[in-house]
């Protein structure tokens, strides 16, 4: 060799070095890439549990609104078949010292089914239906109890005051029901107007 001369010599190190590197460097890459994905894949799993846990929540929402619904409306119509009875009873038997015996058999079962239905609106009904469905019942009883006890004490008047009472007390009911379970159906008029 000659000291005029240089020659470009890279030692073998080097390029090992530079293979090792770049080795690290795919597989650091690829486990980087792995972690991302996973955590995508996380992400997407956690978007997936929470989407159905929101579809079984409404479902069961659903489901329970519908079961509150069905018994408050059985429950309404036990309400309206106690106020006619009570209500034609008293028209019909006004000036009677005491009710015939079918008639009270007749308010004797539309009670029992009455009771029946509260029993399952206490299991199921919200606190404002419960207690509007209690104040409703008691006051429902206790015109029957009237109509029970002596009809002929009753004036006309009388009669019509317990009928509109009866009535409204059913119908505020209703409304709550309604309002409660969201199931107020709006005017289709107001749907229909042209702005």
């Amino acid at each position: 060799m000659s000291s005029g001369t240089v020659q470009g010599q890279v030692s073998v190190w080097v390029p090992i070095v530079v293979g090792l590197l770049g080795m690290v460097g795919v597989i650091s890459g690829q486990f980087v890439s792995a972690w991302r994905e996973q955590r995508r894949e996380n992400i997407r799993w956690c978007r997936e549990r929470e989407k159905e846990d929101l579809q079984r929540r409404r479902e069961d929402y659903l489901h329970w609104r519908d079961k509150r619904l069905e018994v408050a409306v059985e429950l309404m119509i036990s309400l309206n078949k106690w106020r006619e009875l009570i209500v034609d009873r008293l028209r019909e038997h006004h000036g009677l010292l005491k009710m015939p015996v079918d008639t009270s058999e007749q308010l004797r079962d539309v009670v029992e089914e009455t009771s029946d239905r509260m029993a399952q609106l206490k299991l199921v009904g919200t606190d404002t239906i419960r207690t509007l469905a209690s104040e409703t019942v008691n006051l429902f009883r206790s015109r029957f109890g009237s109509a029970m006890s002596s009809p002929s004490k009753l004036t006309s008047d009388e009669i019509e005051q317990i009928s509109r009472e009866l009535s409204l007390k059913r119908r505020d009911l209703q409304e709550a029901v309604r309002k409660e379970l969201g199931v107020d159906t709006p005017n289709p008029a107001e749907h229909h107007q042209k702005p």
